[in-house]
Parts: structure tokens; C-alpha cells; sequence
């Protein structure tokens, strides 16, 4: 498929009247890639390829680029396996997805696109240099700084597939650097899970600092087993974090504080193990450590989303470690929670881009937590809907309430439809 025929069924439903619906991969939690009875335009089927620039050029004379270094063009439905198998082979990072099969130019930049990478260079909508796009009315034009200024600022973090058919994008490229990565994993001794939340406390206390030192990186915990077939309870702590361009030296000085805080449940309590591991290049940190495919979740389940600032995670422990605990629930509830350490640095900073369309809370945004239930009885399907929603979503809002969730990693009990 080319972008003229995608012109040629926009055109085709704004004369018949015909609901429109745009998919790149269709990797959304949100399903704002589908619709009843729509005529869908699958973007994966547009790929004229991948192709490097040593040094950007734009497509038209824009005087108001200012990027010098090299770039990406990504043109169609790909994913970001597919990019970085090109970007690695020659030593560079892009700044993409954590999960190599999310798409590249849909609604994960689209809608803002949070990364590996993000700490050191910005969000994904932040790298855009220029895309070419299908308008409503069927002309297919570029968008950069110079033509379609308003278009550009909306498609870079205003949302997927809302302003244009996005058929190609070009994308900031930058030279790779050594890697330090870090393990952490902690469980507790006994079936006491209070202990863990108590550690769990203090290493998010200690997020900002860490991530202020350079670190980026995800993490996930419960206090109940996640697989709800199984009746075996696992209580956890994990996260994989890294930092670019550091030695390994001063990289371990960043967590000083955090393991002395640490060091009073070590082998008592808790086990804790860490564990620390150098890379060449970015490449080669994102395939060892960080490029896992995640599985499809389940079906019946429910999530929602919160950013988390500085003074938030810093300000007052026993407010944090209350809405730690209630955000664990029962370790019957089989409750999960994942970190996303993918703000701070570049992505506090890039706020100053004025063709920026993300949410500006992510410029006081730390971290990203995502809470999470599922059910195997549909009796229970609403009670866990309004858990998430309400109770560990609102306890969320509550410590840090004008920052709001992250628009591609949330789902909550108003958009079900039973």
C-alpha cells in the first residue's frame, strides 16, 4: 500500500460518511485503534523502509531546524525490532519503545512514546524532525517547524491517529555510548509482606535521586502471586535500571544511599541481591537487558496509570508508604505494579521545544506507576474495575494529583463497556 491509496480512502470515507479508524500494529491498551463497522487503515502495510542520514537534512530548506546530527526516516508500519536492527548494526541509538514490538510512528510517538532511552534524550514526539501525513481532506503533505507547524507540534505526544494519517517519520539519531546496568531483586524472609512494602518505600524515595544520577529503567512488584490460576503466593521487588556514558565506580555511588538505607532488612527480614553489568553500546545493553517482548495480557483485567514528581516521592514517607500499601492491596487481590523509570533529565528539559504537543506534565515527572488486577470470574469483573479505578488509582491521584496519568498506559473502569 502506498500513501496515495491511503489518501484515496480518506477521501473515500469523508464522502460516504463512513466512521475512519487508523492502525498501525494495533499495540494499545486503549483500543483506539478499533471500531465497529469502520473502515480501518492498517499503516502496517505501508514500508518503503528504514534509511540513515550521517547528517539530517530536511526535506524542504526549514530554516528553523536546528538538528545537526544524524537521523532516522522511518517510512511505514514498522516496529521497533525493525529499527533497531538497522540502528545497531551501526553503533546509534533511537529513542523507541522497551517492548521491540510496539510500532514505531503510530500512537506510541504519537501519543508521547516513553523509552530506555528517554532519560538522556527525551520522549519519542520529541525526536520527530518531520513526518509526512495524510490530512482529513486527502492531501498528503510534510510537517516540520516550517510547513504545518500546528500539525507537527499536535502529532508529536498530541495523540495517534487524531490529526492525519501519519505515513513516515524522521527521527533524531545520536552516536551509542558504554552502558551500566544494575540488578536489583528483593524478596522477604517469612510471609510478612509489611517488611517489603517498608523497603519498597524507601527505594522509591530514592527514584529521584538515582534517576538525577543518570539512571533510567523498569521495574515491577507484588505482594500476591500475578497468575491468578496459581495458588503458590510470591511476594517481589525487581527492577533493571542503567545509565549511559558512566563507569562502573560511579555508577555504584548513585545507590549509596538507598543500600545504606537498605542494609537494616539485608538478611534479616529480606534478601536483597544486586548485581551490576557493563555494556559496550546502547545496543547491546536494550538486547541483553532490556528488548523482552512482553505477553499479551489477559483478557479480563483491569489497569490504570500515574505520574509521580520529585516532592511527591520524596516529601513524606509515611504519606507514600500508605498509598504503597494500598496500591499492594491483600496479597489475595494478586495486585501488580510496574515502574517506569523514564522521566527526569532530558524529558524534564525538552518542555522549552515549543513545537512540543506532550503533555506538559511529563516535565515534572519522574516516574510513571501502573497498578493492575485481573479476574477469572466475570462476578468479580466490576468490584475489581472500581478497585483499580477508585481505590488504588485514587490513592495514586492523591499523592501527586495535578500530573494525571500517561494517555497510552491507561484504562479504566469508565471506558469498559459490560
Amino acid at each position: 500500500m502506498q500513501p496515495e491509496e491511503v489518501a484515496i480512502g480518506v477521501k473515500f470515507a469523508r464522502e460516504n460518511n463512513v466512521r475512519l479508524v487508523i492502525r498501525n500494529t494495533g499495540h494499545d491498551i486503549l483500543g483506539k485503534s478499533e471500531g465497529y463497522g469502520s473502515l480501518q487503515i492498517w499503516i502496517k502495510y505501508i514500508q518503503k523502509g528504514i534509511s540513515f542520514q550521517e547528517r539530517y537534512t530536511p526535506s524542504d530548506p526549514c530554516a528553523s531546524n536546528e538538528w545537526t546530527g544524524s537521523a532516522m526516516t522511518i517510512a511505514g508500519g514498522y516496529v521497533w525490532k525493525d529499527v533497531y536492527d538497522v540502528a545497531f548494526k551501526r553503533k546509534i541509538t533511537v529513542v523507541g519503545g522497551g517492548d521491540p514490538t510496539v510500532g514505531c510512528i503510530g500512537g506510541y510517538t504519537q501519543g508521547g512514546g516513553h523509552s530506555p532511552a528517554s532519560h538522556d534524550y527525551g520522549l519519542a514526539a520529541d525526536q520527530v524532525l518531520e513526518a509526512q501525513v495524510v490530512l482529513a481532506n486527502g492531501n498528503i503533505v510534510t510537517a516540520n517547524a516550517c510547513q504545518f507547524p500546528d500539525l507537527y507540534f499536535a502529532i508529536r505526544g498530541g495523540g495517534g491517529g487524531s490529526y492525519g494519517v501519519v505515513t513516515s517519520m524522521t527521527v533524531k539519531a545520536y552516536p551509542s555510548k558504554p552502558v551500566v546496568a544494575q540488578s536489583l531483586t528483593i524478596t522477604p524472609r517469612s510471609d510478612d509482606s509489611e517488611v517489603l512494602l517498608d523497603a519498597i518505600t524507601d527505594v522509591y524515595q530514592q527514584y529521584p535521586d538515582i534517576m538525577d544520577a543518570g539512571f533510567s529503567g523498569y521495574g515491577s512488584w507484588s505482594i500476591g502471586n500475578t497468575t491468578a490460576a496459581s495458588a503458590k503466593r510470591a511476594a517481589v521487588y525487581i527492577h533493571i535500571v542503567a545509565a549511559m556514558g558512566k563507569c562502573i565506580a560511579e555508577s555504584k555511588e548513585a545507590f549509596d544511599a538507598l543500600f545504606e538505607t537498605l542494609q537494616k532488612y539485608n538478611g534479616s527480614s529480606l534478601d536483597i541481591s544486586v548485581a551490576w553489568y557493563e555494556f559496550p553500546t546502547y545496543g547491546a545493553y536494550y538486547q541483553a537487558m532490556s528488548g523482552v517482548s512482553q505477553p499479551v495480557g489477559p483478557p479480563n483485567s483491569a489497569m490504570t496509570s500515574q505520574m509521580f514528581g520529585k516532592s511527591a516521592l520524596t516529601a513524606n514517607r509515611t504519606a507514600l508508604r500508605n498509598i504503597i500499601g494500598i496500591m499492594a492491596g491483600s496479597p489475595e487481590e494478586c495486585a501488580s505494579n510496574t515502574v517506569e523509570l523514564v522521566g527526569g533529565g532530558k524529558v524534564l528539559t525538552d518542555g522549552l521545544d515549543k513545537y512540543s504537543g506532550v503533555n506538559p506534565a511529563w516535565r515534572s515527572t519522574y516516574i510513571v506507576n501502573i497498578v493492575s488486577r485481573a479476574w477469572t470470574d466475570d462476578a468479580d469483573a466490576q468490584a475489581i474495575k472500581n478497585d483499580v479505578t477508585y481505590v488504588k488509582g485514587g490513592a495514586m491521584r492523591s499523592l501527586n494529583p495535578f500530573l494525571g496519568s500517561y494517555m497510552n498506559e491507561v484504562w479504566t473502569s469508565s471506558l469498559w463497556r459490560d
